[in-house]
């Protein structure tokens, strides 16, 4: 079997525009966290009603272009969730420990099926992110690429203990990038989620694979 690697190549602006076969749209989707650095959350649904179908009156006339579409969100949209009850809360606080996902980011994306192209699907995006996509300081809140945890896992089932599959999956990241940076010697540079993969990610992968096995 031919073991994956992760690919590690910066991450790319998403174009304003993008229209692909209907039967793929999922698997577009879950090349964003990937690809462009944001990770869409499912919203709302809704489909067009066909005029000759509806039984109550209508008032006026109105032309509908899409058969459906579909809502998305970012997933840093949204306000921080305060957990427990408000009166718990005293003047000492506790320091934070982790910064929040939620930052109310506005930005959205919807995916629209024409009538009279039923076969494909547009993605549309709207309003900015008020974050900086594609940045160190933005990884943290991504996941890791799906390529990333089946080398680890890989790894792992040949019999390589979390601390060796982390030295191994640290030195071909390291490798990876020196190499495409040979040229100009330019020092290793931050480029993509999967050059900080920490412990943990590879202590969950294995946490899972042994709760598959029981």
């Amino acid at each position: 079997m031919t073991l994956s690697t992760p690919e590690i190549k910066p991450y790319i602006p998403i174009p304003d525009e993008i229209k692909v076969p209907l039967d793929q749209m999922d698997q577009v989707i879950e090349t964003f966290p990937d690809k462009y650095a944001v990770v869409w959350i499912a919203g709302k649904f809704y489909q067009s009603t066909d005029p000759e179908t509806r039984t109550e009156p209508v008032k006026r006339k109105r032309i509908t272009l899409h058969s459906w579409y579909k809502t998305y969100f970012c997933h840093r949209a949204g306000e921080k969730e305060i957990t427990g009850p408000r009166k718990m809360i005293t003047s000492k606080k506790r320091p934070r420990q982790k910064a929040s996902k939620k930052i109310g980011c506005p930005a959205g994306m919807r995916i629209t099926c024409y009538k009279k192209d039923p076969d494909n699907v547009v993605f549309t995006f709207k309003n900015q992110h008020n974050h900086a996509v594609g940045t160190k300081e933005d990884f943290c809140l991504l996941p890791v690429s799906k390529a990333t945890k089946e080398f680890i896992r890989q790894k792992l089932r040949e019999g390589h203990d979390c601390k060796e599959v982390q030295r191994q999956l640290n030195s071909y990241v390291r490798n990876n990038i020196t190499a495409e940076n040979s040229d100009d010697n330019r020092q290793q540079e931050v480029i993509h989620r999967d050059q900080i993969v920490d412990p943990n990610v590879v202590y969950n992968q294995y946490k899972k694979m042994k709760e598959t096995t029981l």
